[in-house]
């Protein structure tokens, strides 16, 4: 998918690509596939039924092995039809050619799709009956699965020969990496409200539907017809902070777990009415006598508030410190946490310990930190006063251009001075003080060029577009952080410390961002910030997972996560607190950096009715602050 930028006060195409190392959107998965069952595949029907010869795999090197199982063993009358998902096209269609003890087989050399990069393919598979004829092989076809199925071959499972071998059930949509011993799975088990269940199986006919609360059953249902469905109607509300789960008992004894899946009520106007919180005071709010710190997490069972003198953890570095200071938070009106502590905490660093469905005393770190330690561990207190290099406070926040007359250079902060013709001083290397010396240039025989900043403002830019400069999901210790788009958010609001001159300090990479605005401002020149909120590096352990499990992500109708962004996962923007994050995020980068505006990687992602709101809040910010 193409990444299509987007700018706020000043709006621009730009043809940049973000790496993320991302495939397709859909991956395949054997979860939903009992560890063991009586009903195990076989081919003895098949063998009666099919003209096939045995399927012999010594003979497969680099190829794409698919298997696919009919109970009825009626395999001659079916065919594939497989394209490369990942690059488009409209596919081929394939016949089966072998049997084996779980079915039909069709063998075919990874070539077919690539020469290379095999590993990075994402191939589209549909198994249908023939056509009327050769020429026309969809006249008259059905479709085993109405969905189609996909794979990417990272994903799989390669064998020593380089072989991907996929397996298929009939009329089953998921695509196994694994021979699956049975058919049966739970096709979906969602709330319908905070006091109902609805609970739909795959294969098979159910005997009885049993729910459990935080592994304790509390309700069993017979099913309705056709024998594969059912409703729970709870006596109580629903709790956030409990875990729910159903057992789906089938008729020959065979039983398969499956967890409820709560998203369907994030979309709610009950869940709306009850934990949609508008308040502008989520964070660490400080002052001299006290500092306010609320977090937001209707799911949370209890949080306690970590405040450390040192932002370095311990394993990080020898002069590091996990010494701490445990406040309980008290739960709030629409699932706020808040405590209030007395004194000046100005400089000191904070973590919040969760326990809830992820576990007990999780620590992460707040969502709203404004800035951190080493590797974005620890949440900062800031005294913003404190921020200010000499002269912020007299300029104002933007010139004014119009949009079409921008002048737009893009560039990554470590690459304008990391190639040795730079020669500026070599402690600002790669870093943000770098981006803004003056003065540098590069002399080979009888010429001489500027570089870096001189190069940049001879240029004539009146914007320069950088590439994401906020906390990225990386180790930012001097000698061990490597080079980085920065397309793997870890902390939204802080600015990446691997750039600054003291990444253990929460203040110098502030100070040192507000000179290079400052610097490139007093030039004519207005910062724009890339930024990247359509996806994160890891979900897994994440503040944002921790807090609202399964919230502030976009998941599919297996129950993984979305993978639209091609990086892994995908954030919900439709969701409501994500949303509001969004445009909390930008206002303050905003107004706090005095930026000239704003690139969205992927904003295709986000919902419309959030980016207009966006759009018009900071647009206007950015004109009254230019004028």
């Amino acid at each position: 998918m193409n990444k299509r930028a987007f700018w706020l006060g000043m709006i621009l195409s730009t043809a940049l690509l973000a790496s993320c190392g991302g495939g397709s959107s859909v991956s395949t998965s054997s979860s939903a596939v009992p560890s063991s069952s009586s009903k195990e595949p076989s081919s003895s029907s098949a063998e009666g039924k099919s003209s096939f010869t045995s399927f012999d795999p010594s003979v497969c090197k680099d190829e794409l092995i698919i298997h696919y199982h009919r109970d009825d063993g009626a395999y001659d009358d079916y065919r594939l039809w497989l394209w490369d998902h990942g690059r488009g096209g409209d596919g081929s269609e394939y016949k089966f050619t072998g049997l084996d003890d779980y079915g039909a087989v069709c063998h075919l050399p990874l070539s077919t799709w690539a020469s290379s990069s095999w590993a990075s393919l994402d191939i589209g598979f549909i198994v249908k009956t023939r056509g009327s004829s050769d020429e026309d092989p969809w006249n008259g076809a059905t479709k085993d699965v109405e969905a189609d199925r996909y794979a990417v071959l990272s994903n799989l499972n390669m064998d020593q020969a380089g072989n991907y071998p996929v397996y298929l059930w009939s009329g089953v949509s998921a695509v196994y990496k694994e021979k699956p011993a049975s058919p049966y799975f739970v096709k979906s088990a969602q709330f319908d409200g905070f006091k109902k269940i609805q609970v739909v199986s795959g294969n098979g006919k159910i005997a009885k539907f049993e729910l459990y609360e935080d592994g304790k059953k509390i309700e069993e249902v017979a099913p309705s017809a056709p024998f594969s469905s059912g409703t729970f109607d709870l006596s109580s509300t629903v709790s956030l902070t409990h875990g729910y789960s159903i057992k789906a008992i089938y008729e020959d004894g065979f039983e398969i777990e499956s967890n409820v899946d709560v998203t369907k009520l994030y979309e709610s106007d009950e869940f709306a009415s009850l934990y949609n919180y508008e308040g502008d005071d989520l964070g660490a709010t400080y002052a001299a006598n006290k500092t306010v710190f609320k977090v937001w997490s209707p799911f949370a069972e209890g949080i306690k508030l970590r405040l450390y003198d040192n932002g370095t953890p311990k394993e990080l570095a020898d002069d590091g410190d996990d010494t701490y200071r445990s406040y309980a938070m008290i739960k709030g009106e629409k699932g706020v946490w808040n405590v209030e502590v007395e004194g000046n905490l100005e400089g000191k660093y904070y973590t919040y310990a969760v326990t809830g469905v992820r576990g007990a005393d999780v620590e992460v770190v707040d969502p709203y930190a404004k800035s951190s330690g080493i590797n974005g561990r620890r949440g900062m207190i800031v005294d913003w006063a404190k921020t200010n290099p000499e002269g912020w406070d007299e300029f104002d926040a933007i010139h004014q251009y119009e949009q079409t007359g921008l002048v737009v250079y893009e560039t990554h902060v470590s690459d304008v001075t990391s190639h040795p013709s730079w020669t500026g001083t070599e402690a600002n290397r790669k870093k943000f003080l770098g981006l803004i010396e003056d003065g540098t240039s590069f002399t080979k025989g009888d010429k001489t060029v500027t570089t870096g900043f001189a190069h940049i403002r001879e240029l004539g830019v009146n914007a320069i577009q950088l590439q994401p400069m906020f906390d990225h999901d990386n180790d930012e210790r001097p000698g061990k952080n490597q080079f980085n788009w920065g397309y793997n958010p870890l902390n939204y609001n802080v600015i990446e410390g691997s750039y600054s001159s003291n990444p253990y300090d929460g203040y110098t990479k502030i100070r040192e961002f507000k000179q290079v605005v400052k610097a490139f401002h007093d030039e004519g020149i207005n910062v724009i910030m890339d930024v990247v909120y359509n996806h994160v590096g890891s979900v897994q352990g994440l503040n944002f997972d921790v807090l609202a499990p399964g919230y502030y992500f976009r998941y599919n109708a297996e129950g993984g996560l979305s993978n639209g962004s091609g990086c892994g996962n995908e954030t919900a923007s439709d969701h409501y607190m994500f949303s509001k994050f969004m445009r909390d995020s930008v206002s303050f980068w905003a107004k706090e950096y005095k930026l000239g505006g704003f690139r969205f990687d992927l904003m295709a992602l986000h919902d419309l009715d959030t980016m207009k709101d966006v759009m018009k809040k900071t647009k206007m910010f950015l004109q009254s602050a230019g004028s």
